[in-house]
């Protein structure tokens, strides 16, 4: 369990197409505000 939030966190550091991506899939979590910012500052924008 430790490795996995570790890796987690670490994803959590990116780029925030990443931090959204794992909020979504991983963690279940819709951030609105996320996928708002991927439109300026993602590497992969919607």
């Amino acid at each position: 369990m430790a490795d996995t939030a570790a890796n987690i966190a670490w994803l959590l550091e990116g780029d925030v197409s990443i931090q959204y991506q794992v909020y979504r899939d991983l963690l279940g979590v819709e951030r609105e505000d996320l996928r708002k910012r991927i439109e300026h500052e993602g590497t992969n924008p919607f």
